[in-house]
């Protein structure tokens, strides 16, 4: 494929890695393993005439049987499974004491929870504590399920539904005319919806949480959170995901204020607004986020209910 379409093999592999790899079923293994049913139908389905990766880049046979198997958190207690998932989309990993047989008979605990999940593929090893081992999720494709499936728990458990049409709409408009308001609209009204019912215990993280299931509806961006640039961390980066070209890539810091220091010199919204424009016109500066093109860099200001966005422009 390389060859054939004067790709860089590197880029290739490296890709391919982010999407398909990252599988590790012992700790001693110097080297983590390949889905091969998912890198077999990213050779297979390459485009070999427009040099393109497939659309999409999971086989719709395999993502169908993966979608039955969320149904494995309703195993146990549906809560205990929720807060695991929760901390999955929050931290990218869990920890547990990895069971090596279940006894249903005696109960179905959060360890037993998340040793099925690794058996499934769902997470994998990544190193071991005093304590148990540390699970972590493998790839991409494993990614978008989970923020796929948190969204679905989010509307069960608060009641409301944020439809994917809707959001499919705004993340175009971001994308073609680097309109960020239709999203944050979304955003909004999701945020709103869940501080009337006093659903999450909301800060900045729970915010970006929330941001990125939106995001995630969608498969216009590969998107990366807080991935390492420079010895910098961007809350998160928005980049083209071939085969879709797209107008703009987007770098977004998001900056929470507690609702009674609105007004605060030093933690008010002011001061964060001018912190987030520090921040971005500092990553704006830096060779790896100089090479992207046609980047639009943004600050998003919350309380828990309300968004500002601001367009950064790198500083003279």
């Amino acid at each position: 494929m390389a060859d054939h379409c004067r790709l860089g093999l590197e880029t290739l592999r490296e890709d391919a890695r982010l999407w398909y790899n990252g599988y590790r079923f012992n700790l001693k293994a110097d080297t983590s393993v390949y889905n091969a049913n998912m890198l077999l139908y990213f050779v297979d389905s390459f485009d070999r005439k427009r040099c393109e990766y497939p659309e999409p880049m999971l086989d719709e046979n395999i993502a169908s049987d993966y979608g039955k198997i969320m149904k494995m958190f309703s195993i146990g207690n549906r809560d205990t499974n929720y807060s695991v998932l929760e901390l999955l989309i929050n931290t990218g990993e869990a920890q547990a004491s990895q069971r090596r047989k279940f006894e249903f008979d005696k109960g179905f605990e959060r360890d037993d929870f998340i040793s099925l999940l690794a058996y499934m593929g769902f997470i994998t090893l990544a190193r071991k504590t005093l304590s148990g081992e540390v699970f972590v999720i493998p790839n991409y494709v494993i990614r978008e399920f989970y923020f796929h499936y948190f969204k679905v728990e989010l509307e069960r458990r608060n009641q409301f539904s944020i439809p994917n049409h809707t959001l499919r709409l705004a993340v175009e408009q971001l994308a073609v005319n680097a309109d960020f308001q239709p999203l944050i609209t979304e955003l909004e009204r999701a945020l709103q919806l869940l501080s009337n019912r006093d659903a999450m215990g909301m800060d900045e993280k729970h915010v970006k949480v929330l941001l990125l299931t939106l995001l995630y509806q969608t498969q216009i961006y590969f998107i990366h959170s807080e991935r390492e640039m420079g010895h910098k961390y961007p809350d998160i980066l928005l980049l083209e995901r071939n085969p879709l070209k797209v107008p703009f890539q987007h770098l977004v810091e998001l900056k929470y204020c507690k609702k009674g220091k609105k007004a605060d010199l030093k933690e008010g919204w002011a001061a964060k607004r001018q912190e987030g424009i520090a921040q971005v016109q500092g990553y704006l500066q830096l060779p790896e986020v100089l090479r992207l093109r046609d980047l639009a860099a943004w600050v998003l200001v919350t309380d828990g209910e309300t968004v500002e966005v601001l367009r950064v422009e790198s500083s003279p």
